[in-house]
Parts: C-alpha cells; structure tokens; sequence
C-alpha cells in the first residue's frame, strides 16, 4: 500500500484543492491498517488548544496523517486534504510542517521540494479504498500529446520525475476529466481496513 501510494504518477507543485472544493468527512478519522500491517492515523489537524503558528497552512477540512512503519517503527505525518470533484473525492497528500524534522538533516531537509500527491479514494465506515494513476497511462498521454498541462521533466537518480506546475484550476480540470476512466488508475488498489 505505502509503496504504490509512494509511486503514485501525479506529483504537483499546487494543491488539488480550493475553498470550493474542500470537504470534511469525520469517517476518514481514526486508525486503519494496510495489506502490512502499517498503521495510518487520521486526526483533525487543528485543535482547539493550538497556538497560531500550527494553524498556519491548515483550516478546518485539514487532517493530520501520521503513518506508522510497523517493521521499523518509523513515522512520517501528512497533511491530507479531501478535495471533491463533481461526483468523485481525492485526497490531497502533502508533507507536515514538521517534516524536516523526520528527515533528520538540515541541509538535506533544505534541498527538498515539498510536493502535493493524489490518490481517488472511496471512505466507508470500515473501509478506505485508494485509486491512484497508472503512472504509464500518464506517460502515454504526454508521450502522444493527448494532454497539455505545464509540466516539467526532473532528472532523479537515473529516471525522470514528472512534476506538473498547473494551477490548481488546471488541476482539477484534469482529474475531472479523467476520474471515471478505468484504464487510468492502477490495478492494485490500496485498501486500508479499519483498526478495531
């Protein structure tokens, strides 16, 4: 699960989310665990008793992801956002404010871009399922000029990362477009159950 969210195909310097789209789904909160026994944690990210500077960037559809690497023990937390599109809903994943801390190194910390990750996602009561883009059908669609949205091509330990540079407005005009079409997501979907 963490490694096919970890490869998800859209990485953007912007939000998929605006005020308009923002919505807030008290189901997301609490505990689930993946295929790994890895455990994601979803809480509000802004709590009565914070002081303004941890309210800096969140608002009140913000969630704090806290995700646990049961094999090692190790934590990483995320800003996650859920962003409705016409009949469809996406979380918008983005790293917290404290990452540089979990990465350990200032100076590395420093060189590091944060960037925003999609995932279509479908919220039960008791099940959280994940829908990310096939990174080769995006491939393709640049590959034969299908799409045209500002991009760039960054050159990471030996392979190309594509980094959209839309708007937000673009953005969403391009998952709207293509949130329905099967062949564009992965086969493996994530499922995450929830932890009783």
């Amino acid at each position: 699960m963490t490694f096919l969210l970890g490869s998800c195909s859209i990485y953007a310097l912007h939000p998929l989310y605006d005020t308009s789209t923002l919505v807030f789904d008290p189901n997301l909160l609490g505990t689930w665990i993946d295929d790994d026994g890895n455990e994601w944690s979803f809480e509000k990210a802004i709590k009565p008793d914070d002081d303004e500077l941890k309210k800096i960037g969140r608002n009140a559809n913000t969630y704090l992801l806290t995700h646990t690497d049961m094999e090692n023990g190790k934590q990483a937390q995320l800003q996650v956002h859920i962003v409705k599109l016409e009949d469809s809903f996406f979380l918008d994943f983005y790293p917290a404010d404290n990452y540089d801390e979990q990465i350990g190194n200032d100076l590395l910390a420093s060189n590091l871009l944060p960037v925003h990750t999609f995932a279509k996602v479908e919220i039960s009561k008791d099940e959280l399922t994940f829908h990310v883009f096939d990174p080769e059908w995006v491939d393709d669609l640049f590959e034969h000029r299908k799409i045209r949205i500002a991009h760039e091509n960054v050159a990471y330990f030996g392979f190309t990362l594509r980094v959209l540079t839309a708007s937000t407005t673009e953005l969403q005009k391009f998952v709207t477009k293509y949130r329905n079409e099967k062949e564009a997501f992965a086969k493996d979907l994530g499922i995450l159950k929830r932890k009783i």
